[in-house]
């Protein structure tokens, strides 16, 4: 991911989707390092964006533990990791804002 340029994105995401996916926690992994990288480097967010459309499309889905749960997704994995991310962001402005009425 260190070379990822729109230039380069079609070689790399080429390597990227050949990479073998054999459980639902390598597809957490790559998650993590594509989101983390695309908040390192926002002005590669779109090829970051586009490299997930990629995966989303050709990584497998896997089976839940739980019976009743849908089945585990690229897709899924993404949005659980947005979630985590935006709720996190919220907690430390929220926490941000009752130590300044603290103080007041």
């Amino acid at each position: 991911l260190n070379k990822i340029t729109p230039e380069r994105f079609d070689a790399i995401r080429d390597k990227f989707c050949a990479m073998p996916m054999e459980s639902a926690a390598d597809l957490a992994l790559v998650i993590k390092l594509i989101f983390d990288k695309a908040l390192t480097e926002p002005a590669f967010g779109s090829v970051y964006a586009d490299l997930c459309v990629s995966g989303a499309e050709r990584f497998p889905e896997f089976a839940n533990d739980d019976p009743k749960g849908k089945p585990i997704t690229f897709k899924r994995l993404l949005l659980n990791r947005c979630q985590e991310e935006f709720e996190a962001e919220k907690n430390c402005d929220t926490s941000g804002m009752e130590e300044k009425e603290a103080a007041a």
